[in-house]
């Protein structure tokens, strides 16, 4: 519930939809939801409903904390079905994806869920350091730019920062010189 004040900040600034999403039995299962100005997404990303851990931003970064052990059973049991022609279908493309992640301390999702979609996520962190959760913001391609997305990366990692202490975290996710 703490965390709807922030991403309504989030949803705002980024005039898109954001997300709060946590991994359940494999799965991106989301919390928490606010709805942009158009409310594009919104039949995807309904509290409660479930996405795929190896295509979405919030699923990568869930994936950082765990080994390749757990990377081969999500892979075993879940497989790595494709939605569109960007989707991840590899477990090399995933390993590429998930070290790209860790390197920046987000993640994106480029038309790999749905085409004309993008998504940037940031990690949310408790008292152990440990990712427990993602928010992320989802709008379509044309308005999901780089340059909108870089201009607004920091006040996003700030209020995953913010959403992290509330919770005990005791270090930042990354800031930019």
């Amino acid at each position: 519930d703490f965390a709807q004040s922030y991403m309504k900040q989030i949803s705002e600034r980024f005039g898109e939809s954001v997300c709060l999403a946590i991994e359940e039995d494999m799965t991106v299962v989301y919390i928490g939801f606010i709805s942009g100005p158009d409310q594009m997404l919104r039949t995807m990303q309904r509290i409660g409903s479930r996405a795929p851990m190896h295509c979405t931003g919030v699923g990568k970064l869930l994936l950082l904390d765990h080994d390749e052990g757990y990377i081969n059973k999500l892979i075993a049991e879940k497989g790595l079905p494709s939605f569109t022609e960007n989707t991840i279908t590899t477990k090399g493309q995933l390993m590429e994806a998930l070290q790209a992640a860790r390197k920046n301390q987000y993640a994106f999702d480029n038309e790999e869920c749905e085409i004309g979609a993008r998504c940037i996520a940031v990690p949310i962190r408790d008292y152990t350091q440990k990712i427990i959760a993602g928010l992320s913001v989802t709008g379509p391609i044309f308005r999901m730019t780089d340059e909108k997305i870089e201009e607004n990366l920091d006040f996003l990692i700030q209020i995953a920062d913010k959403i992290s202490q509330l919770l005990g975290s005791n270090t930042f996710i990354r800031s930019k010189n």
